[in-house]
């Protein structure tokens, strides 16, 4: 829970200020508000998020041809490749959940000025 929260404030944080680089430098986005940098933080990130999600399973190198003589080779290959499938099925979801999360202070932030300030 806690390298979570530091997850989300670093990126939050580092997202910030490249943003804020890129309006002080470039004037590619056209940031006027404040608020902006809130919503172009959570797309940012919650952009990451889906492409983490689907991005297809990693292909590990080095596979060996195994001998179909060697039985307790066969048989221990056949055991790694359906713990691999299972580890490649649950990746994506593991590894874009810190994402969502962090585009979760930029969404409410957004919400309340929408709702409350705005």
């Amino acid at each position: 829970m806690k390298s979570l929260i530091k997850f989300t404030l670093l990126t939050n944080s580092a997202l910030f200020l490249l943003l804020w680089l890129e309006e002080r430098y470039v004037h590619l986005l056209g940031i006027v508000h404040w608020i902006d940098y809130a919503f172009f933080i959570l797309m940012i990130i919650w952009g990451i998020a889906v492409l983490v999600y689907i991005s297809p399973p990693s292909m590990k190198t080095g596979s060996q041809r195994i001998n179909p003589l060697y039985r307790q080779k066969v048989m221990q290959a056949k055991r790694d490749a359906k713990q691999q499938a299972d580890e490649q099925q649950t990746s994506p979801h593991a590894d874009a959940i810190p994402f969502a999360i962090a585009g979760l202070p930029s969404l409410a932030l957004v919400l309340f000025y929408h709702f409350f300030l705005g």
